[in-house]
């Protein structure tokens, strides 16, 4: 996707745009990433090559570092990741049972050393026929929204806070943040194997998964979770669309590395665990918890454990629990999937809408029926009728919080399903929290606390609640690492609520 006219060059500026109805002579005009194009700040000049994607707030490129720049930038980064690894094994040795295991080094040959692009990140260097370049991935958010709405604004500055702070090889890596006058950009890592919702959302990419690899990959999300769970960070918006693979996942020989990253951070931030209770209502309705839509304060690690329930539920069905469910139960293998994206649920109107969130507020899902003697084609299908995957979604897609699963605790469910094939070890964690003693755990009485409507019965709250809730919405390398904590005290931007 080569362009025929020279590039534009657009000089990085603190300035936001002249509001309309100033100066003409001063007002910035309006600039449209196209393919070609050079996005410029003082220290790093990045050609883009191709739209990847567009969000709410902003679209994100697939970018070319053409001068070698990012090495120099990043050279900063690594320095702060060294020291905040070296402070956390020091403070690690004082803590029992935390010491990090002894690994042997990795062997990193000098042409590893030197390279500048993956071999999936050749393919479309040389289909454009340009001079090679690191590929990274800008997310474009236009300074003109930010200036018209807090929550665009509010969602950029906290993404880049966020990613700032943090290093986990199953999350995306922050790599650098600029602005031009008409964009604020971040640069990010290019991961090349697509969303994770494009493999569910192929039938025939579908039936090629096999138990241990949805082990592998949903394995892989929870690691992350726990660990920043661990360190006190909450996602809110952990969905199919939010999760990049790394790689072909069907590929003869996996990566000993992360298979997939967590990645849109816009929503997330840390909260202090001895009061978490969160109150903003984010995130996509079809992943949302119950406490959530009923405008309940919220705890964050709660919820993001629910979303990670919809999510290996989807992975096995090609659906999504809480969405309308075809006649039979079962959606046929060549029939598109009921994996929504945002845009598509916000057409619905308000009445298929309040059935979800009703749906969502009782816990009201069910499992397809399996037919039997499936074909090789349609082998995928049979995941949802694993004993184990069904157990972790039970245990996640639980309506009272205090009785839902914590992520980290998974592995340690009496099922075993989390040690199977293909399964990552569990997470090593920061600071883990505490577990309730038996004594203070909630009693199940079999009342839970939050009111649904069941027969009709006592449903006047409920309806309420989410009524409320439609209004509001209408309106590491080996672990985990928190780099530089001390910088994102409580006056940090990633500690507010908005």
């Amino acid at each position: 996707m080569s362009s025929s006219r020279p590039p534009t060059s657009y000089p990085s500026t603190e300035r936001p745009p002249t509001p309309p109805g100033s100066d003409p002579e001063q007002v910035i005009p309006y600039f449209k990433p196209e393919p070609g194009v050079t996005l410029s700040s003082s220290s790093l000049s990045l050609e883009l090559v191709k739209l990847l994607g567009t969000g709410s707030f902003s679209s994100v490129w697939l970018a070319r570092d053409t001068q070698g720049q990012l090495n120099a930038l990043e050279l900063v980064r690594k320095s702060s990741l060294a020291r905040s690894k070296s402070l956390r094994g020091r403070r690690s040795r004082t803590i029992d049972g935390t010491r990090p295991l002894r690994r042997k080094p990795k062997d990193r040959s000098a042409g590893d050393a030197m390279a500048i692009l993956s071999p999936r990140d050749e393919e479309p260097a040389k289909s454009l026929g340009r001079k090679c370049g690191r590929l990274v991935a800008v997310k474009m958010t236009e300074r003109a929204m930010c200036d018209s709405n807090s929550r665009s604004r509010v969602s950029f500055v906290r993404e880049v806070e966020v990613l700032r702070h943090i290093s986990h090889p199953s999350i995306v890596s922050y790599l650098h943040s600029f602005s031009t006058p008409s964009h604020h950009c971040l640069v990010l890592e290019h991961v090349g194997g697509g969303e994770l919702l494009d493999l569910v959302d192929n039938p025939a990419s579908h039936a090629r998964i096999t138990e241990p690899l949805v082990r592998r990959i949903w394995g892989e999300l929870c690691r992350a979770v726990a660990w920043m769970h661990s360190v006190g960070l909450v996602h809110r918006d952990i969905k199919l669309e939010n999760i990049l693979l790394t790689t072909d996942p069907f590929a003869e020989s996996l990566p000993s590395s992360s298979l997939i990253k967590l990645t849109d951070f816009g929503l997330s931030r840390f909260i202090d665990p001895e009061q978490p209770l969160l109150t903003t209502l984010c995130g996509s309705d079809s992943y949302a918890a119950p406490e959530l839509v009923m405008g309940k304060p919220y705890d964050g690690r709660q919820t993001d454990a629910w979303a990670c329930g919809v999510v290996l539920y989807a992975l096995a069905t090609r659906r999504l629990p809480f969405d309308a469910s075809p006649p039979n139960g079962m959606i046929p293998h060549d029939h598109p999937p009921q994996l929504e994206a945002d845009w598509e649920v916000q057409r619905r109107n308000r009445a298929d809408r309040k059935a979800l969130l009703n749906r969502i507020a009782q816990g009201d899902y069910s499992w397809p029926d399996v037919p039997a003697n499936l074909t090789e084609e349609r082998r995928g299908v049979a995941l949802a009728g694993s004993e184990g995957i069904r157990r972790m979604v039970a245990r996640l897609l639980v309506r009272d919080p205090r009785k839902r699963a914590r992520v980290v605790d998974l592995w340690a469910d009496e099922c075993g399903w989390m040690h199977g094939e293909g399964a990552p070890p569990p997470p090593v964690v920061d600071n883990p929290p505490v577990p309730p003693s038996p004594a203070s755990r909630p009693v199940d009485t079999g009342d839970d606390t939050v009111p649904i409507v069941v027969n009709g019965v006592d449903g006047a709250e409920f309806e309420a609640d989410v009524d409320a809730y439609l209004d509001a919405d209408a309106e590491a390398e080996d672990e985990g690492v928190l780099v530089d904590g001390e910088d994102i005290g409580p006056g940090s931007v990633v500690r507010q609520e908005h």
